[in-house]
């Protein structure tokens, strides 16, 4: 049976509902940044966009794209891998499950990262994420751990800004990474649907994780939660070409324990916002 070390139990703890002696603190995002993908023109910009975190689940997004150009993922529905508790972590149900790019990027299958991220290795890849100009693009994982090929964007050495998840999302709405079109097509493709508003739809990645202090030491109890991606249902003007979506990120920063994951919190907060900020609101 996979022995969960320290990390994972505290992760585990940290992101699944608490108990109601837990204090709720504010829902108030660090920062939410909209673009045009296509210009980079920013339409809505508030907090601190430049701070960087750990990437968490939204690291799934460039790790689709790598998976897709390398051939590790054929389609949206294959490679299907069974799930084997002697082998995988399975801290939700939904996880103890074949997994699919589909579902895996639904439901943040963190063991069907792995079976993308062993094969290809360190040196599989790292030149992706510089030619990315993906956040810090640091994979070597935790000091000392030689665990960056499953541990790097875990709340350990990988991280990235709102604005930069935003340069990331806004060339690969535009094709334009430097990989096969086809691959950035099919991480579109196989990404997660939401909807928001009157019959509007984005599609994006949540991310949960935690802070760390100025010397690096994660804090447990500090949570910060992530949604990023995009939607093409926004009212564009006579000059705007139909097929430009905006760009999305919204983080944030728990100031204190709080309850239940904060990737939610920023997900379901961000699609209750984006009617007002799109100006599509009733």
């Amino acid at each position: 049976m996979y022995s969960r070390p320290t990390f994972f139990v505290a992760l585990m703890v940290a992101v699944m509902p608490l108990g109601s002696a837990v204090a709720q603190t504010d829902i108030q995002a660090a920062c939410t940044l909209i673009a045009r993908s296509d210009t980079g023109e920013t339409l809505v910009e508030e907090g601190n966009c430049d701070s960087r975190a750990t990437p968490a689940s939204t690291f799934k997004l460039p790790l689709a794209v790598i998976g897709f150009d390398t051939r590790a993922l054929t389609s949206s529905e294959t490679p299907s891998v069974d799930f084997d508790p002697d082998k995988h972590v399975a801290w939700i149900d939904t996880w103890k499950a074949t997994a699919t790019p589909r579902t895996w990027l639904r439901d943040s299958v963190v063991w069907y990262s792995w079976e993308v991220t062993r094969p290809l290795g360190l040196e599989g890849i790292a030149p992706y994420l510089e030619r990315f100009k993906y956040g810090n693009q640091d994979m070597s994982g935790t000091a000392g751990e030689d665990n960056g090929i499953t541990h790097a964007w875990l709340s350990s050495s990988l991280s990235i800004s709102p604005r930069e998840q935003i340069a990331f999302l806004s060339k690969l709405m535009m094709r334009s990474l430097p990989v096969k079109v086809a691959s950035q097509e099919l991480a579109i493709e196989t990404t997660a649907s939401y909807g928001f508003g009157e019959d509007q739809t984005v599609k994006g990645k949540t991310g949960s994780g935690f802070a760390r202090d100025a010397d690096g030491t994660v804090m447990r109890d500090r949570q910060i939660g992530w949604f990023v991606g995009w939607t093409n249902d926004w009212p564009k003007g006579d000059n705007v070409p139909e097929d430009t979506p905006l760009v999305f990120a919204r983080l944030i920063r728990d100031d204190g324990p709080t309850e239940g994951y904060a990737s939610i919190r920023a997900r379901d907060s961000l699609l209750a916002d984006l009617p007002r900020y799109l100006g599509t609101a009733n």
